[in-house]
């Protein structure tokens, strides 16, 4: 059994005027809600019609987004999977050979270890052992049963991804306990099995203050120590809040997770390593203005650095709600968001600065079109992807630093995609050394949302070496259930793919975390 720990101190401001955090985030039906209370009757009502338009809210949705709901309305479908590209950074992935070299003798000074899909004789018995690689894109048969682990039939979701060097797998998101929905952090091993030294079965929950809780974002540390970000609900509002397990998942209590002074209700959605600390990047509503970035410059300690307010505004009059985040160098902070006017929905990307001093938008581009939904970024060699949803279809689009299309890429920096015929949804991503990028979502295919992991190559078009020319899509349970993606992550060790998010319907949906062959 898992153990849940309660913090007696809620690490979260709940000020005046709350923002629901919008249940866009959640997964397939009913879990943790991230809509909670009121920023006003008026307000409430219009969300939730804003919501129904959108086809959101209905939990199993081809999306796959209904929030988890323990507290108020939820609106679907969106992603935060930009702290996958964050958490990969922090945990040092590094790009295998692309090549497996020739055939070696046994050689007395090779230290064996496991042999791994790396190309590498690593049990130094002579030969590449390729019977340990999975093809490109289908399950891997040594993680968990046939490539796909669970969470030991637990009612959860993930949302977030990271794998260290050692291959363990690290994730966080929300699970279903007696008294409701609470941020949890999972530990599997690289065989993809729960490791009994994290909380003795690999499961560690947080409860705040008894209301619904959940984490979106996670930054494992080089000394086994876990943070985790999202939202916590106290007396029916939900704050910005975070947590710092121990190697052994026991809860910190010298971490300090408060945001800062002034911020009001919210949610992070991202945590990027930044130096010795972590910048937190999410969205806040401040009392009688529209919801706006937040970014926040913490200490190793949780402590918060520079700014006092730790707002970022683009000078919007509608509100914005982030999805994603990326470091770009330089205290640099990439956002993917939503900005919010009526029923309608327009991408926004914005690039700010956090650097411990002072936080300031120095840029933003709006998406070319109000259809388009921005619901992850990460950073590559040369600027940013991010991916969403457009009328419907998958959206790639590649920038470069300055926000301009990369006009290599795609169709002049933009790529839509018809998946599977029904409504498919990107909501996170990962770059892979080659300049490679890997898409997790969802696929609407006969009614039923499939689990999506789809791989495009450099220069934007589906990868014919990856699954069914380009892509994966995965089925739960029989008959197939509705399943989506959230995050993903790439093994230092291998460059696997390994990817997280929930299947299934509200009384029963369970977390799934796969791994699958490069």
């Amino acid at each position: 059994m898992s153990r849940k720990w309660v913090h007696g101190v809620v690490a979260a401001l709940a000020l005046a005027g709350c923002l629901p955090v919008d249940g866009d985030d959640a997964g397939v039906d009913g879990g943790p809600t991230d809509a909670v209370v009121d920023r006003g009757m008026a307000d409430a009502v219009a969300d939730a019609a804003a919501d129904a338009a959108r086809a959101d809210a209905a939990p199993g949705d081809a999306g796959g987004d209904a929030a988890p709901t323990d507290a108020a309305a939820s609106d679907a479908g969106d992603h935060d999977a930009g702290a996958d590209a964050g958490s990969d950074a922090a945990l040092g992935d590094a790009a295998p050979a692309d090549a497996a070299p020739a055939d070696a003798a046994v050689d007395a000074d090779c230290p064996p270890s496991p042999e791994v899909c790396n190309g590498f004789d690593d049990d130094c018995d002579g030969q590449v052992d390729e019977d340990t690689c999975a093809a490109a894109g289908a399950l891997d048969p040594t993680f968990g049963a046939g490539g796909t682990a669970s969470l030991a039939g637990r009612v959860a979701e993930l949302r977030s991804v990271g794998v260290d060097a050692q291959g363990r797998v690290w994730a966080a998101g929300s699970l279903r306990g007696a008294a409701g929905w609470d941020m949890l952090a999972a530990r599997l091993t690289a065989a993809g099995e729960p490791d009994a030294t994290f909380s003795e079965d690999g499961l560690a929950t947080v409860d705040f203050a008894g209301g619904p809780d959940q984490a979106f974002a996670l930054l494992p540390g080089g000394d086994g120590r876990v943070v985790l970000a999202g939202f916590a609900t106290t007396n029916g509002r939900a704050a910005p809040a975070l947590a710092r397990l121990s190697a052994e998942g026991l809860p910190d209590g010298e971490f300090a997770g408060a945001p800062a002074a002034g911020v009001a209700s919210g949610a992070y959605r991202a945590l990027l390593a930044q130096g010795d600390g972590f910048v937190g990047v999410g969205d806040a509503r401040p009392q009688g203005r529209p919801t706006t970035e937040l970014v926040v410059r913490h200490g190793a300690d949780g402590a918060v650095m520079g700014s006092a307010t730790g707002y970022v505004s683009l000078g919007q009059a509608a509100d914005v709600r982030v999805r994603g985040a990326a470091a770009g160098g330089d205290g640099v902070v990439a956002i993917a968001a939503l900005l919010e006017d009526g029923a309608d929905d327009a991408g926004l990307f914005a690039v700010a600065q956090a650097d411990g001093a002072a936080i300031q938008a120095i840029r933003d581009v709006d998406a070319m079109s109000t259809r388009d939904r921005f619901l992850a970024v990460a950073r590559t060699a040369n600027g940013f992807v991010l991916v969403g949803e457009t009328a419907g279809d998958l959206l790639v689009e590649h920038l470069d630093a300055q926000g301009s299309p990369v006009a290599a890429f795609g169709d002049q920096g933009r790529l839509v995609l018809d998946v599977a015929g029904g409504r498919d949804v990107a909501r996170g991503v990962v770059v892979q050394p080659d300049g490679g990028v890997v898409v997790v979502g969802s696929a609407e295919e006969e009614g039923v949302s499939r689990f999506l992991v789809l791989r495009l190559t450099a220069a934007g078009a589906p990868d014919a070496t990856f699954g069914d020319q380009g892509s994966t899509l995965l089925d739960f349970g029989a008959p197939a259930e509705d399943a989506v993606g959230f995050g993903v992550a790439l093994d230092p060790r291998t460059d696997q793919i390994v990817a997280v998010g929930a299947a299934g319907p509200a009384a029963s949906r369970h977390a799934v975390i796969v791994r699958l062959g490069r």
